[in-house]
């Protein structure tokens, strides 16, 4: 932690070190965390506008790039629904729409995971240069991946213009699921991050893991009702909560409040344990980069 203590009759701080202050335990600690974080706002949107730009600046197709995989999917899995080559369920809403409600809180939390995961090594020159607080690279990296939701959010709105359908009127609560969801991906970033300045083999596996997951999860498909989709809710989180965002948006009605109480409580420790795991090492990053 880098507590200031003011000095002198006109106010001026100065940082003070003191031994071991990350591990302290306590709600003050918490508290010191919270305001070097909010301090820090500044930062964050400076380094997720940065990014944003970064990205589609020197593209040819520039943010068109942020339809491509939610739309490519898209068309893929209707194809393989329509020609029978995998067992997907009907829907009561058309397959298009259904799957692509799906696919675009799914891509929020993909893209924040693989951001956040490789944010450290990507600023490894910052990190040797500045002193502040070093979650701020973790948590900026969401703000890349809400703009491509924004600009892919344009597909689902055509969508519904094409199928004649509106969104069901408890849309109002669906930016409260992304924010859960972006919380969790930023929980898990905060540990993988750690992980992937240690061991660079972390960020290539991600991609992997990403696709594995969002195959165990009903993104392309209902939720099952049986036993076994029961079980494989409690133990993936985002399984109710990919369900409950397309709840939200196409039904009006939530079909696992309680399987989305326990994921939502399970994210919130998880986001909580990796930020106060990401701060007690936070002195040694610069020095695994």
């Amino acid at each position: 932690m880098r507590p200031t203590t003011p000095v002198g009759s006109a106010g001026e701080h100065v940082r003070v070190y003191v031994p071991d202050r990350q591990r302290q335990l306590g709600l003050g600690v918490w508290k010191e965390m919270w305001v070097e974080l909010i301090g820090a706002r500044e930062l964050i949107w400076r380094l997720a506008w940065r990014d944003i730009i970064a990205k589609y600046k020197q593209s040819v197709f520039g943010i068109l790039w942020a339809l491509f995989v939610p739309v490519a999917l898209m068309l893929a899995f209707t194809f393989l629904k329509g020609a029978e080559l995998v067992p997907i369920p009907d829907t009561e809403i058309p397959y298009p729409l259904f799957v692509f409600s799906g696919l675009l809180p799914w891509q929020l939390f993909a893209t924040c995971l693989g951001g956040t995961t490789t944010s450290l090594t990507q600023a490894s020159d910052l990190l040797r240069k500045a002193n502040f607080p070093r979650e701020v690279l973790v948590i900026s990296k969401v703000g890349q991946a809400v703009f491509s939701f924004l600009v892919a959010s344009i597909v689902l709105a055509g969508l519904f213009v094409y199928y004649g359908m509106a969104p069901a009127w408890t849309v109002v609560f669906y930016p409260l699921l992304l924010l859960l969801l972006a919380t969790f991906a930023v929980g898990l970033g905060f540990g993988l991050s750690l992980l992937q300045s240690a061991v660079r083999d972390v960020g290539n596996a991600i991609g992997i893991l990403i696709m594995v997951w969002m195959l165990l999860t009903p993104v392309v498909y209902p939720p099952s009702a049986t036993r076994a989709g029961a079980i494989l809710s409690l133990a993936n989180p985002m399984s109710p909560i990919i369900t409950t965002s397309r709840d939200l948006l196409l039904h009006g009605t939530v079909t696992m409040p309680e399987q989305l109480a326990f994921a939502a409580v399970l994210c919130l420790l998880i986001t909580l344990v990796g930020w106060r795991m990401f701060h007690l090492l936070e002195p040694k990053i610069a020095e695994r980069i």
